[in-house]
């Protein structure tokens, strides 16, 4: 079938890249929260940003590592080498 040959090519990591911008867009929202002079005024940002993007990268490897055919886990371990 041409339909289902496009979306394995061109669409199998939709819903993960989705779910990646999800969680980015409420880890910002999250941030003007934390860091706004009016609400918690956290005075390390870059810290704070480098612990989500970590958190981030955690998740992601360990959820594409226990579900390697729904998430390509072995294209993030080579990529990850």
């Amino acid at each position: 079938n041409r339909m289902s040959g496009f979306y394995q090519r061109h669409c199998a990591y939709l819903p993960a890249i989705a779910g990646w911008f999800v969680c980015s867009a409420a880890l910002t929202a999250f941030n003007k929260v934390v860091f706004g002079a009016n609400r918690g005024a956290f005075p390390c940002p870059l810290l704070f940003t480098s612990c989500h993007f970590l958190i981030q990268w955690a998740f992601s490897y360990s959820v594409s590592s226990l579900f390697p055919d729904f998430f390509g886990g072995a294209v993030v371990k080579n990529m990850s080498r």
